[in-house]
């Protein structure tokens, strides 16, 4: 995934993503599937990105539902020369959030919102709560470290996001710059914002291209960074499409270690997997439209898409030659016929039933397989191929419980065009 490498490439830019089919709705259940793009920039994080208003047009024309925008909380870097001289010091800012105006911000998508109905903007933010330094200018080794370790965040009003704890914004020890603190700086924006019941996001842990770049005599490197998942706590989510894949998102890897950790009473809340559109001028023409969310709310307005998210009630898609839909998923109770979908926990008393629905658009004459896996506590248990001639299966685990009376199941699907989709868990509670 590239970045923008215009000066800190400090932001991935974001956005989920779009597709030119039309909207399923699950009528029974009251819930609608709503096409979200989730890290996306305008004109408040720079000059020359779209505006809000190119954005109506591009949302019109993809039958997007949502725009999550997270423009850049504050573009800025300080960095001093002599550690013990505050005035020896170099700085920088580029345009933000910060400096065009929070409350501005904020009443720009009142007025997006009020002009363009048929599409939903909410307010958000790309965040870099920390950053640090090591060597000197002198010594031809001079570097800041992890600028572009960010963490996306929704849900607040404006006062809590103008005054969000980083280390540029205030609310975080001035003097943490030059050295290392680990997950610290990262643990205290999760905590405010959960505190004022917004949603946090680390947005592409994987990445390592462009995330190391010269700019004059100064170095900036940031590595990747799954292990900071494991290190923090009581985040919404994180960044699995396009750059969460390597170690984050594969069979076994980060996020089911984390949604283990939770089925075993290691963490107090689950994690979910997202999809980063990131979104720029630059990168609109190969982004837009490649990867999306599909939440399903009661309604298209900023509380009921929230809502969702907090709950998982969502699915992630990677668009490549293939309208990909996950037109259901969820879990019963071969005893009591209960049933629960993603982001919900089943109370079982007999064995759990899995039952998958896709639906499938491509750009072929003929139709393509699509290789659905149903992943367990970080192992596949369970594999079929699924077409437009054969959309559904169902499948009773029989070995459900080995693993302890709570786990989780989620499943994905490949079609060989390279089209993906991965779902929320669903937790599973045997009682």
């Amino acid at each position: 995934m590239r970045k923008n490498n215009n000066f800190y490439l400090f932001f991935i830019f974001p956005a989920l993503l779009l597709s030119a089919f039309p909207v399923f709705a699950f009528s029974s259940s009251g819930l609608h599937d709503y096409r979200v793009i989730l890290h996306a920039h305008s004109q408040i994080s720079g000059e020359d990105e779209y505006s809000l208003e190119d954005y109506a047009q591009f949302a019109k024309e993809k039958d997007v539902d949502v725009l999550l925008l997270t423009e850049y909380f504050q573009q800025k870097v300080t960095v001093r020369l002599v550690p013990p001289i505050p005035f020896l010091q170099w700085s920088h800012e580029k345009p933000s959030a910060v400096k065009y105006g929070v409350s501005r911000y904020f009443q720009a998508t009142d007025e997006f919102n009020q002009t363009y109905p048929e599409v939903l903007a909410i307010p958000g933010a790309e965040v870099t709560p920390y950053y640090w330094w090591s060597g000197s200018l002198w010594s031809q080794d001079w570097t800041v470290h992890d600028l572009q370790k960010n963490i996306l965040v929704a849900g607040l009003d404006a006062p809590s996001l103008q005054n969000l704890p980083t280390i540029e914004n205030g609310n975080l020890t001035r003097n943490l710059g030059p050295k290392r603190e680990g997950a610290k700086p990262y643990q205290v924006l999760i905590d405010y914002v959960q505190a004022h019941q917004g949603i946090t996001i680390w947005s592409t842990p994987d990445e390592v291209f462009g995330s190391n770049f010269k700019i004059g005599p100064i170095y900036f490197k940031t590595p990747a960074y799954s292990q900071a998942l494991l290190d923090t706590e009581n985040y919404t989510g994180v960044g699995i499409f396009p750059d969460g894949t390597v170690e984050t998102g594969r069979v076994g890897g980060i996020w089911d270690q984390l949604l283990y950790k939770y089925c075993r009473k290691r963490r107090s809340q689950p994690v979910w997997a997202f999809a980063e559109g990131v979104i720029h001028k630059k990168t609109f023409q190969e982004n837009f439209g490649k990867w999306d969310n599909f939440v399903r709310a009661t309604a298209r307005t900023p509380e009921a898409i929230l809502d969702s998210i907090k709950r998982g009630s969502f699915y992630i898609r990677k668009i490549k030659h293939t309208d990909l839909r996950l037109n259901d998923f969820f879990i019963s109770d071969s005893a009591s016929e209960k049933k629960s979908g993603m982001g919900e926990t089943l109370i079982c008393t007999g064995q759990p039933r899995i039952f998958v629905e896709i639906g499938l658009v491509t750009e072929k004459k003929s139709g393509d397989e699509v290789n659905v896996q149903v992943i367990r506590n970080g192992q596949v248990v369970y594999e079929d191929a699924l077409s437009k001639t054969k959309p559904s299966f169902g499948w009773e685990d029989p070995n459900a419980f080995e693993d302890g009376p709570l786990i989780y199941y989620r499943v994905q699907g490949e079609v060989r065009t390279g089209g993906r989709v991965m779902s929320n868990p669903v937790f599973v509670e045997k009682v």
